[in-house]
Formats: structure tokens, sequence, C-alpha cells
């Protein structure tokens, strides 16, 4: 557990997320719902397969093109399946922030996928890290750990903010 929170606070720390990546470029949520924004303006994406109640992530890749999508629960890639080993993530469709994505900073191929539970199940995933290996299934990616649960007693919000000066 203490490794794992080691982990937490240094992630956290230097958080890497670069503006030119257009990382809100997709939005997937709701019930198979998803827009992208580009300099053509706003379109309708009818290809989800994720049904997210309340909070979901998007990743995209140093171009701005989407590596996946997660409502906290499940993971699915650029094609729209599920991605390999990507169920049961610990988080809930119901939880209203329940999923964050991390770039791993040791790893331009890996990513770490941070879920809440909610209070429909009492909280009892907690606070839980999944990881997601890009360099898997031909570059569609795959879920290499899941469900680690780092935190008990955690509520349904999550956020994460880029330290200044890392980059």
């Amino acid at each position: 557990m203490k490794k794992f929170t080691v982990l937490l606070i240094g992630i956290s720390m230097c958080v890497l997320f670069v503006s030119a990546q257009q990382n809100d470029k997709y939005w997937y949520f709701g019930d198979k719902c998803a827009v992208k924004f580009d300099t053509a303006g706003i379109s309708y994406l009818s290809n989800s397969n994720m049904l997210a109640l309340e909070g979901s992530a998007a990743q995209v890749d140093s171009t701005g093109e989407l590596l996946f999508y997660t409502n906290g629960v499940a993971v699915y890639n650029k094609n729209n399946q599920m991605m390999l080993n990507g169920d049961s993530l610990g988080g809930h469709i119901s939880s209203m922030q329940s999923v964050v994505i991390v770039p791993d900073p040791a790893n331009a191929h890996e990513y770490y996928i941070f879920t809440t539970d909610a209070i429909e199940n009492q909280y009892q995933n907690g606070l839980c890290w999944s990881k997601v290996n890009m360099q898997l299934d031909n570059g569609l990616g795959g879920v290499t750990t899941k469900k680690n649960q780092l935190l008990t007693g955690v509520r349904e919000r999550l956020t994460a903010i880029k330290r200044p000066g890392c980059n």
C-alpha cells in the first residue's frame, strides 16, 4: 500500500499533459454518445459503445488522435471495442467523476486509469488504479493490471492537475 501511495504522489507531482495534444478533442459520455472538436467545428460520433451515467474520460496520442476512452468500469480502444482485459476496473457508471487518465511519466506508451466507486455500491471499491499499455494488441492497447485499490472510504470525485514546470 505504501508503495502505491508513493507512486500516486509521484505521478500527481508531474502529470504530463501537453496542451498541443488536444486532450479535449474527443468527448465520450452518456448512452453511447461522443463528439469531436476540431477546426471544422463540432461533429457527432455515432460509434461509441460506452454507457456513462456521469463521469468518463478519453485519451489522445501526441497528434490528437483518439487512443481510448473509459467510464471507469470498462475501457474501449479507438475502434470502439473493449480493450484487451479492459473490464472490471473498479469504478462505477454512476460515479460523479468516476475516472481520470494520467500518462505514465516513465513510459510514453503507458497510462494510469484512476477510478472511484459510487454510493450505489456503498463505495466498496474506493480509489483504484489500472494501467494501460498501448503497445499491446497491435497498438490498440491492453490493460496490464487493474482494480488495484489505493484507498477505501473515497467518494465520487477525482481530479488531476499538471504541476507547473513539468513537461
